[in-house]
């Protein structure tokens, strides 16, 4: 979602059940230009394969599985749907936003990351390894590990557990105007 993410109308959900038509609490989603972020993600999964390594643990097959996925998945831009992470967290159309544009900035705050990584193999590596030493740094919440993707280790990375399975319907540009 780094690829300069931006705020937009959610396509899920248009408002609490409870509103009437015209009077519906607008919830918001992020978009994001899909080359500009897979770029950084390979760029950061090259980066980092070789700290698991270094851990014991050799994430080769989990990385190209991801980076796989991903390619045949391929669309002009990525949507993420965050409102009902965000309605658990906090409500009023105020929060709802600012929750949205937080994660935007998360998403930008990755892709500067990123970006900052030197395309030097070696020197790319003892910036992560000092990054991911301070607590307060960016990358210092990644187990190079075998549990990298454990949430009871802390947060999970999302190496593994890829999905195409889209549990709603998402409605074409037409169908969407149509509708709202």
């Amino acid at each position: 979602m780094s690829g300069n993410p931006k705020l937009c109308e959610s396509l899920l959900y248009h408002g609490y059940d409870h509103e009437e038509e015209g009077e519906k609490t607008p919830f918001y989603a992020l978009t994001s230009d899909f080359d500009i972020g897979f770029a950084r993600l390979k760029k950061f999964f090259t980066s980092i394969e070789p700290l698991f390594l270094e851990n014991g643990y050799d994430a080769s097959k989990e990385i190209k599985e991801a980076l796989e996925f991903l390619e045949q998945h391929k669309q002009p831009f990525l949507l993420l749907e965050t409102i009902e992470l965000d309605m658990m967290l906090t409500e009023g159309a105020d929060n709802l936003r600012q929750a949205v544009e937080d994660e935007i900035q998360r998403c930008l705050l990755v892709g500067r990351g990123i970006d900052a990584i030197p395309d030097d193999k070696e020197t790319a590596i003892e910036v992560i390894k000092w990054a991911a030493s301070d607590p307060e740094n960016l990358f210092s919440a990644i187990n190079f590990n075998s549990e990298c993707d454990y949430v009871d280790a802390g947060y999970p990375m999302g190496l593994s557990y890829w999905e195409s399975s889209l549990y709603y319907r998402i409605l074409n540009k037409k169908e969407f105007e149509e509708e709202s």
